[in-house]
């Protein structure tokens, strides 16, 4: 900063008095604009469930502290030099972004970012919105954006220098002081617990946010390099042990992982006017064809996102909450469900079409045989960036290692058709035998009307399309002793509202009603629709699925569709 010369007057003498106080007036509406937009960059809030923001009526600690310090160098004679604003402006543009990136993350994801596992995923997000969404709507996308963010920087650029001019006329500088001051002592008295009777209220300051960020950061990197030297560390003597807990009897067993299959399904009112018909449709078709089930509804350990905290949780039987325990897991030798089921002597398989590149878990878990994207051998054609339709992985799955096993299987599936952005769904095909024709798709498919539905009427479409292929494939190509859960992987982003809790649907199927029992005296109900759910972890579903396939019913299988 440099020393300002000092002015005896901002006022040409030549000016006459209605110019003087119309040019007056101008400054205090741009002044007023600008302290008011300032004030929002720090207190904005998010539209629940989207990714827009909205105006908070809040103050911001922070912006006290910018107007009283570009006060109080003014009067110490200091102005700003172009270096220093634009430092400073960018400082307020990042403030503004961790902003955004704070009300955000949980209105969407249900917890805030971890930066240093969560910014990894980027790439990925945008080569799938880039994909589904097509080029000129991404293009188009990314231009606003850019429009959006350069606007912005300019508005920071031009009230920091508004802002800094005007504390050179004394009263307008003595009057920013005070509100700046005023802004300080407010938010002291607020954080010391006095009551004061007016509505104003303080955001979380951003460098509060910044510091939890910091905080996170130091403890994923002492993690991530060696901080704790197990799992027994951190999860202490509730540390899930899957080898008590029986032994598989050779039954086959099969895990179907639905994307997005969350408990809004149920809880929100629209959507259930949907469901139930389907549930209903769906039970009746079960019970004439010999099939019981028994339903629940679980806490997954992620919402809106991160989907393989889910599976490893399953798999594993270790809550993994974050990114920290997912990856400190793969870190360890930690007996997993999979190879549990290798000793027993079974095949395993997982089938994961969303997987479009080298997948390490799949190593660290131990299955026999990875179904990915390539190794389904999708003919086409694509839809969406999904590509693959999960009614052809099924059958796909049925022809490569149901109809052929010659040893028990244990199978796990990740249907992706239900994962955003919800849209792209492939039509449901009466006749399954067209893939083994590969004409399933050759009367053609036009998206215009998925493209003109709703968020919520696509994510509804593609659930209930994944329950019409789950019951044909339950009916009609499971073997007779299977057993069979279905569950949600976490609630659905931009879909359930952030307060609407982490539950997710779980379904087990079974002709044995005897085998169902272990999960009937863990609180599930008969039929496809819990009246009075357990909520139980998902952590403790594998100990359930062991002892529910450690007892056998049926000694011949019937593999045929």
């Amino acid at each position: 900063m440099a020393t300002e010369p000092a002015q005896s007057s901002l006022r040409s003498r030549g000016d006459g008095g209605a110019a003087w106080f119309g040019r007056q007036a101008l400054v205090l509406t741009l002044l007023l604009f600008v302290l008011i937009g300032f004030n929002a960059l720090f207190t904005f809030t998010n539209v629940p469930a989207t990714l827009w923001v909205r105006l908070a009526p809040t103050l911001s600690v922070e912006f006290g502290i910018l107007l009283l310090a570009i006060g109080l160098c003014r009067a110490a004679g200091l102005r700003m030099g172009g270096g220093v604003r634009l430092a400073l402006a960018i400082f307020v543009f990042l403030a503004a972004l961790l902003r955004y990136a704070d009300v955000t993350a949980p209105a969407i994801f249900g917890r805030e970012l971890n930066f240093y596992w969560d910014l990894r995923h980027a790439p990925d997000l945008v080569v799938m919105y880039w994909q589904s969404a097509g080029v000129f709507n991404v293009l188009a996308f990314s231009l606003a954006m850019a429009l959006i963010l350069a606007a912005l920087i300019a508005f920071i650029v031009f009230g920091l220098k508004l802002i800094e001019n005007a504390t050179a006329r004394p009263w307008y500088r003595a009057g920013l002081i005070a509100i700046g001051a005023a802004m300080i002592a407010l938010f002291g008295l607020d954080r010391a617990g006095y009551s004061m009777d007016t509505k104003l209220s303080f955001a979380r300051p951003v460098s509060v946010a910044a510091a939890n960020h910091l905080a996170l950061l130091a403890e994923t990197w002492r993690l991530r390099h060696g901080g704790i030297a197990s799992l027994e560390e951190t999860f202490g003597t509730g540390i899930s042990v899957l080898s008590n807990r029986g032994q598989p009897d050779g039954s086959d067993v099969f895990v179907i992982f639905i994307e997005s299959y969350g408990a809004t399904v149920i809880d929100e009112q629209d959507h259930f006017a949907r469901m139930k018909p389907r549930y209903e449709h769906m039970q009746a078709s079960l019970d004439a064809a010999g099939w019981h089930a028994v339903s629940n509804r679980i806490e997954a350990p992620t919402f809106g996102g991160g989907s393989w905290r889910s599976h490893g949780t399953f798999l594993s039987g270790l809550r993994l909450s974050d990114e920290n325990l997912y990856n400190l897991l793969l870190s360890t030798d930690h007996e997993s469900l999979v190879s549990h089921f290798n000793d027993a002597g079974y095949r395993t398989v997982a089938v994961m079409p969303g997987i479009k590149r080298a997948w390490p878990e799949g190593t660290f878990y131990g299955f026999d045989r990875i179904y990915d994207d390539k190794a389904l051998q999708y003919p086409g054609p694509d839809f969406g960036f999904w590509r693959i339709p999960d009614q052809y992985t099924l059958y796909r799955t049925y022809e490569a290692e149901i109809a052929a096993a010659m040893q028990p299987l244990f199978a796990m599936f990740v249907l992706i058709n239900s994962h955003t952005p919800f849209r792209a769904l492939p039509p449901y095909v009466e006749d399954w035998s067209l893939f083994a024709a590969g004409d399933a798709y050759k009367t053609g498919w036009s998206s215009s009307d998925d493209e003109q539905r709703d968020q919520n009427r696509r994510y509804m479409d593609a659930i209930l399309y994944e329950f019409d292929i789950v019951e044909d494939f339950i009916i009609g190509f499971l073997p007779e002793d299977a057993l069979l859960i279905v569950l949600g992987d976490h609630q659905p982003p931009g879909i359930a509202e952030p307060d609407a809790g982490w539950g997710v649907p779980i379904h087990v199927f079974s002709r044995d009603p005897q085998r169902l029992a272990p999960f009937r005296n863990a609180g599930f109900e008969d039929g496809l629709l819990p009246e009075h759910p357990t909520f139980q972890g998902m952590e403790n579903m594998p100990g359930l699925l062991l002892e529910a396939a450690s007892s056998r019913r049926f000694s011949a299988v019937n593999r045929q569709p």
